[in-house]
């Protein structure tokens, strides 16, 4: 198995290549993901497009996003 595996030396890269692997999945699971969701995968706390260390904003608003699936679900159930 270790023969698929390409280890990699810059963290953004391994982010990078984790990522496309979680869109890849959701993709083949028909899970599609809002821009926020994906947002979520690509924030880091050191990511110099943010001002200050926690994006208090998008945390909200995944925030909010959850809690409606959530609430959404079980009202399905």
């Amino acid at each position: 198995m270790m023969d698929n595996y390409i280890l990699r030396n810059e963290p953004h890269e391994a982010k990078t290549f984790f990522i496309k692997k979680v869109l890849g999945q959701a993709e083949k699971e028909n899970v599609s993901l809002s821009d926020t969701e994906k947002e979520m995968l690509d924030w880091e706390d050191l990511d110099p497009r943010y001002s200050n260390y926690w994006n208090i904003e998008l945390a909200e608003r995944f925030e909010k996003e959850v809690n409606k699936k959530i609430t959404n679900q079980k009202y399905q159930s």
